[in-house]
């Protein structure tokens, strides 16, 4: 059986074409999109993208019913000490502390071991971004990866021309830190 492809049909105008992006589920239909390049371009614009409402018929599938309605992009301005325009980012959704942890990136020039996050609030998304300190030790990446769970936070990151990742973690409630570990070759290619 072939499966069945999804066109999003979008009513109104949403980001323009870019890679390097994150988009983040924080809400089940809801997703964050945070910066990225077009490849002239850096951004640091926050873009939500609202899917259509699934609806329910006799003819339609429990786990796959039709889309009803059009998906929408909603620009989300002005921001508040957002971080400088970056792409090669990671973006996580910590559910607990109901906010978006994002980390490191790059601007073509300079690679960033920064941490930020984005408070989600009862009525949407706060459009104030919180400089979190990084960790001791954390190093600048070029390619970079954080994962949030309760109060733990793990941080993975390989420099430009290194083959080895190193990964940092640690509890939110002490900001204590344990000691960054090779965690090993990650590929022979050399990254470019």
């Amino acid at each position: 059986m072939a499966e069945e492809e999804e066109c999003i049909r979008v009513s109104s105008v949403g980001p323009c074409p870019r890679y390097g992006h994150s988009l983040t589920e924080f809400s089940p239909g809801h997703f964050l999109l945070f910066g990225g390049t077009d490849g002239t371009t850096l951004h640091n614009d926050l873009f939500v993208l609202i899917r259509g409402q699934r609806a329910l018929s006799a003819a339609a599938s429990p786990c796959c019913p039709p889309r009803v309605g059009r998906s929408s992009w909603t620009e989300l301005r002005p921001l508040v000490a957002a971080p400088q325009p970056r792409f090669g980012h990671s973006c996580h959704l910590h559910h607990d502390k109901k906010q978006l942890i994002f980390f490191g990136g790059t601007d073509h020039v300079s690679w960033f071991n920064d941490m930020y996050s984005l408070p989600l609030l009862e009525t949407g998304i706060s459009r104030t971004f919180e400089k979190i300190e990084s960790p001791p030790g954390v190093p600048i990446a070029s390619t970079c990866m954080c994962l949030v769970a309760s109060e733990h936070l793990v941080l993975q990151s390989r420099m430009c021309g290194h083959s080895t990742w190193r990964r940092t973690s640690g509890r939110w409630s002490t900001s204590q830190w344990a000691s960054q570990t090779v965690l090993g070759v990650a590929s022979d290619t050399p990254h470019r």
